[in-house]
């Protein structure tokens, strides 16, 4: 959302002013944008202002060749990147001497036993994640650590913990390090600082991997708003 609204404001030559919402997650939004370091540039509103507000009609998937968005974008490499990625060394306590692969493998309400064919189709195996986890360990060093973030299913309308359909074994059978249900910005600065960053079909994963220091593998979906070109 916050990326949509930047580039239509930018499209439309306006000011952005960032988002609102009353929603029970806007919260960890606010923790998170901060943990960027953005929270001047992408700002998240306390309360939403009672007036109207002016409505930009923006379909940004049909404008992604566009030389507008390709400007947009440079533009956001060139600065909000770079003021993130310094943000996220100032927080790590600047060069980092461990080597990091990281991957995020979302569940929670993708669980196809539950959920509608729209969104169970955004879930991704676990042989999807291995054979990428396992070639990027062959480029890097043999004690380079694996972390993997992921979360417990909970049905599609997330109101109850279910039980997974595929769970963490093929990863803790690697000896990889699995945090289920972790803090959402500690996982967010892991994506960032890693030497390789491996996501999936979500925005969780896909607005931090704009700002990673590291390699960047990100499956193709309808819902990516904003591919970087070395991803």
């Amino acid at each position: 959302m916050a990326l949509k609204g930047s580039f239509c404001a930018y499209e439309a030559n306006i000011t952005y002013c960032g988002m609102c919402g009353e929603s029970e997650h806007m919260d960890t939004h606010r923790r998170l944008i901060d943990a960027l370091g953005l929270s001047e540039i992408l700002p998240i509103a306390e309360k939403c202002p009672e007036h109207k507000m002016r409505i930009i009609d923006c379909n940004v998937r049909s404008k992604t060749q566009t030389s507008k968005f390709v400007e947009w974008r440079k533009n956001l490499t060139e600065t909000v990147q770079a003021h993130a990625q310094k943000e996220i060394a100032k927080r790590t306590g600047g060069l980092k001497d461990e080597c990091l692969i990281v991957a995020h493998v979302r569940r929670g309400d993708l669980d196809p036993r539950y959920a509608p064919q729209s969104v169970a189709k955004k879930c991704l195996p676990n042989s999807y994640f291995l054979p990428l986890i396992e070639q990027a360990q062959s480029r890097y060093p043999k004690d380079c650590r694996v972390i993997v973030y992921t979360e417990k299913s909970t049905g599609f309308n997330r109101s109850q913990v279910v039980e997974p359909l595929e769970g963490n074994k093929d990863f803790y059978d690697r000896n990889y390090t699995v945090v289920v249900g972790g803090d959402e910005v500690a996982a967010w600065i892991d994506f960032v600082r890693a030497d390789e960053f491996i996501g999936s079909k979500s925005s969780f994963s896909e607005f931090p991997a704009i700002f990673a220091q590291g390699n960047v593998q990100l499956p193709a979906h309808r819902g990516n708003i904003c591919p970087m070109p070395d991803w």
